[in-house]
């Protein structure tokens, strides 16, 4: 996971896994994480909103997900990621 001291943009928020675990998922050691970055970082709160409204609005509406697939979809998402990772990372050596 990518530890960014400050996120600029929701976009960026949107690219780290801890935040998507975090929103998609929430556990008390990530509500711990984001309650402090929001201290250090006041401003953070609204690229939070922003994310948070992308989120609702582009991958999926609470009523549509079933509880059972709920821990299925968060893996496909972290899935997802974890390859986007290793794209990068062959891309990077080829160029």
């Amino acid at each position: 996971m990518v530890d960014n001291s400050c996120y600029k943009t929701c976009s960026e928020l949107l690219r780290d896994e801890r935040f998507l675990l975090w929103r998609l998922a929430p556990q008390e050691d990530l509500d711990g994480y984001w309650e402090e970055k929001l201290l250090q970082y006041p401003d953070l709160r609204h690229e939070m909103e922003l994310a948070d409204a992308y989120l609702k609005e582009n991958l999926f509406t609470k009523w549509c997900i079933k509880p059972e697939n709920k821990e299925q979809i968060l893996q496909e998402i972290v899935r997802a990621i974890e390859q986007g990772k290793l794209q990068r990372n062959r891309k990077k050596r080829t160029v």
